[in-house]
């Protein structure tokens, strides 16, 4: 992206975003540089969000274990 900025740096009305216009303004300026510098190594994703407490990996190993008890009592 920062070749597209580069190469159309300048221009002042109906620029999109594949030519540089990140901040939807139309002109390919320097607010669009200070965009694409503060995002430059950032991710949309959050390693934490996918990462389960340890509750709740604690409270399935019971369950599960109670399960095998159960099972084991009835033979």
């Amino acid at each position: 992206m920062k070749d597209y900025l580069k190469q159309n740096f300048g221009i002042v009305s109906g620029a999109t975003w594949g030519q540089g216009d990140f901040s939807g303004d139309g002109k390919v300026d320097y607010s669009d540089l200070q965009m694409m510098m503060g995002a430059f190594g950032n991710r949309e994703t959050s390693p934490a969000a996918n990462t389960p407490e340890p509750a709740t990996g604690l409270s399935l190993l019971v369950l599960g274990g109670l399960g095998v008890l159960a099972r084991g009592k009835k033979r």
